[in-house]
């Protein structure tokens, strides 16, 4: 799943065991800021913009860096682990 809202996209995604990418948008709803709260048992990352999600897909499918994101994102979450986290980076 790629999506922009994490409320209607990624985690119902998430909670059926899809890997996601989540592309935030500039300008969120209100409705649509939420806490993950699921534990992915795929890869979950965001990214900056739909250029990068085919580097991204095939790094994961080549197992380079599978469970880590290096792609800067202004979003976080209070239930992110650290720096190593792609979750919520």
């Amino acid at each position: 799943m790629i999506g922009d809202s994490l409320r209607t996209d990624i985690v119902p995604a998430l909670e059926m065991n899809i890997n996601t990418i989540f592309i935030p948008a500039e300008t969120e709803w209100k409705y649509n800021v939420v806490d993950v709260k699921v534990e992915p048992k795929g890869a979950f990352f965001t990214l900056n913009s739909l250029q990068e999600v085919p580097d991204a897909i095939h790094k994961h499918i080549q197992g380079v860096d599978r469970f880590r994101n290096h792609f800067t994102s202004n979003y976080d979450s209070p239930n992110r682990k650290g720096d190593e986290d792609n979750l919520y980076t």
